[in-house]
């Protein structure tokens, strides 16, 4: 077992989230079962709502907390690779246990989620009567359900990482080792990818601010598209070989300063997105305008200048 401080500490404040979040779900389980109606002036009723907005005060706190131990996850397991023999990057580390993908899943869900629960829980505190609080309820319980998992399946993979344990090569997985990487869709023409990049990426621009849930529809496609063309360009370009499609290996140290800048960029539109898709939901749920706030339109503009402009860093340099 890996008996890592930084590690412990790490496991240490997902059990403390999860812990408040199971706290939460209890608290709101009359929402779930239909026993909270904002129209009732009964005493249970007044306590029910006073135990609400507390109960969604500690979620938004542990949401913002899990936010950030994702990242420190990430983070560890990134640096892990020098203490895993075999392992030159994230993905090595991740290879190195049967838990270390889905780890790296669960974390990238629970990211998602607490964003957009953050998201509809602003629509909910802004208006009167807890409108759509249903929705709120299920996120928590399923918020709640992604931190036990970080827990028990971070638990079983650091666990499972031992002096001895051997991992593989990124090359297996994002190369062309053995003719398999052929296959991969990043691996196709880069003209039909970075084709579809830029169609997914005007129709954000010009759509986005209109109509939110056409964009949170656009997204996915520019990130799927965007990943690729970084991937199968972006990476071989870089490193000098042509073989070479790992993208983790970027945030090595020693590698440059733009490799977590690219990521996290990548990932902050689809977040952004996300929040402003919830947002525009649930206003229109209460039939209310559904477009873009000036605020979210320019960070997600400015988020996608930022990834682009660092994904042209390989070509000047």
């Amino acid at each position: 077992m890996l008996l890592d401080g930084g590690v412990l500490a790490l496991l240490l404040g997902w059990g403390v989230t999860t812990l408040a979040l199971l706290r939460a779900v209890a608290a709101v389980l009359p929402v779930l079962l239909g026993r909270f109606d904002p129209d009732d002036a009964s005493p249970q009723q007044i306590e029910r709502e006073r135990g609400l907005d507390l109960t969604a005060s500690i979620v938004a706190l542990a949401a913002v907390a899990g936010l950030g131990l994702a990242a420190i996850t990430l983070g560890v397991l990134a640096g892990l690779h020098k203490v895993i023999s075999g392992a030159m990057c994230l993905e090595g580390a991740l290879d190195a246990t049967p838990y270390g993908w889905p780890l790296f899943w669960v974390d990238l869900a629970f990211t998602l989620l607490a964003v957009m629960w953050l998201s509809l829980d602003r629509v909910v505190r802004e208006r009167p009567g807890f409108p759509l609080v249903r929705g709120l309820a299920w996120g928590t319980v399923a918020l709640t359900a992604l931190a036990v998992s970080a827990v028990v399946v971070g638990g079983l993979h650091f666990a499972g990482i031992t002096p001895d344990v051997i991992t593989t090569c990124c090359s297996a997985s994002f190369g062309s080792v053995g003719g398999q990487g052929e296959s991969l869709w990043w691996m196709a023409p880069w003209a039909p990818r970075w084709g579809v990049t830029l169609a997914a990426l005007t129709t954000l621009l010009l759509a986005g601010p209109r109509s939110a849930v056409g964009a949170v529809v656009v997204v996915p496609l520019w990130a799927i598209s965007a990943l690729g063309g970084v991937v199968g360009d972006f990476t071989p370009l870089y490193y000098g070989t042509p073989a070479h499609h790992c993208p983790f290996d970027v945030l090595v140290e020693g590698r440059g300063w733009w490799g977590w800048p690219l990521w996290i960029s990548w990932w902050a539109v689809v977040l952004a997105t996300a929040y402003q898709g919830v947002r525009s939901w649930g206003l229109w749920r209460l039939g209310e305008g559904a477009g873009w706030s000036r605020s979210g339109r320019w960070l997600v503009l400015g988020l996608l200048g930022l990834f682009h402009l660092i994904a042209l860093h390989p070509w000047f340099t």
